[in-house]
């Protein structure tokens, strides 16, 4: 035999067991595709997305943001009390604010109203989570297409890391041990785009009790996402569509703890924002019991209180106010 054909069939002796191990890693993978993935909680990105592309009668108030937008508003309450059709286009913070702000822009429209809400993590570089930008491609591959340039050299430092994960997952898929929880799935949303599954579940205690973080904000990465969002409200200006911005629900005990670090980003974003701010940090900081499972994630009666404090200090900006309908407060 030939050195060739010898060197031809080894080859093809490699290949055969690689797509032999990827089989038997991929097939469980595949087979529960459809509930990990495509009814996962990312994968909420679509109808998000496609309910910013629906035609409406009038114009809408598009809420953007992580997952404490999603779990922090009531859009039927703002529907009620604004005559504005709200949009609730927030899912995590791990995808970045450049990521949020390059998804919603194409869909707004002339008329459109746009409330931005960052965790501070968004405030300290990119990313904080490169598997989060990683799992909502794996949702809908036309998602790469949000993507900033900047996002690039960290999703490949952490590749092997997500695909270490679909291996994890393909296994404990094909041994029953695959951790769903109920509350982070795509029909935890309502059809505004509210997280609403956790609704009459109890407070998740251990996690609460559990949650505590230290920021580090280097004032670099806040000028240059306060660049982004400038660059945005720009954008929606020429569009007639006008932006606005107001601070995450942050646990009372952990703006406390980093009560100097947050006040500086605040002020700094006082200076520098070319568009509204309609609160302060303080304002939406809210004690433990107000929280489902983590310092942003709002309980339902918690994010209602957020969405009457949000049509209280919005409706003065807005021309098409209900100005006479006031919410009832608790």
């Amino acid at each position: 035999m030939s050195n060739l054909k010898r060197f031809v069939l080894r080859l093809a002796g490699f290949f055969s067991l690689q797509a032999a191990v990827a089989g038997v890693v991929l097939t469980p993978y595949m087979i529960n595709y459809r509930d990990v993935v495509a009814n996962g909680f990312m994968a909420a990105s679509i109808d998000k997305q496609a309910e910013l592309k629906q035609p409406q009668s009038r114009p809408r108030l598009v809420l953007v943001g992580g997952s404490s937008v999603a779990y922090g508003y009531s859009s039927p309450l703002l529907k009620d009390h604004l005559q504005y059709e709200p949009v609730n286009m927030g899912l995590h913070a791990g995808l970045g604010a450049e990521f949020m702000l390059r998804e919603v822009e194409p869909g707004l429209k002339s008329g459109d109203i746009v409330v931005i809400s960052l965790e501070y993590e968004n405030f300290i570089g990119f990313p904080p989570g490169a598997k989060d930008v990683y799992d909502v491609i794996e949702a809908d591959w036309r998602n790469v297409q949000f993507l900033p340039l900047s996002y690039l050299p960290s999703l490949m430092d952490e590749g092997l890391v997500f695909l270490g994960g679909v291996f994890r997952r393909s296994v404990a898929s094909a041994t029953g041990d695959l951790e769903r929880k109920p509350y982070y799935q795509r029909n935890s949303f309502n059809n505004y785009g509210d997280v609403t599954g956790h609704y009459g579940l109890p407070q998740v205690t251990e996690k609460i009790a559990s949650e505590g973080k230290t920021f580090n904000f280097d004032p670099q990465d806040v000028q240059y996402v306060i660049r982004s969002l400038n660059e945005f409200n720009q954008r929606a200006k020429a569009r007639n569509i006008r932006v606005f911005y107001s601070y995450a629900p942050l646990m009372k005990k952990v703006l406390t703890e980093n009560q100097t670090q947050i006040e500086n980003v605040a002020q700094t974003l006082s200076k520098s924002l070319e568009f509204p701010i309609l609160d302060r940090p303080e304002d939406v900081a809210y004690l433990d019991s107000a929280y489902f499972d983590s310092r942003y994630h709002l309980n339902q009666d918690a994010a209602r209180q957020r969405t009457i404090a949000l049509i209280d200090r919005l409706s003065p900006h807005l021309p098409i106010a209900h100005h006479e309908n006031s919410p009832d407060r608790p």
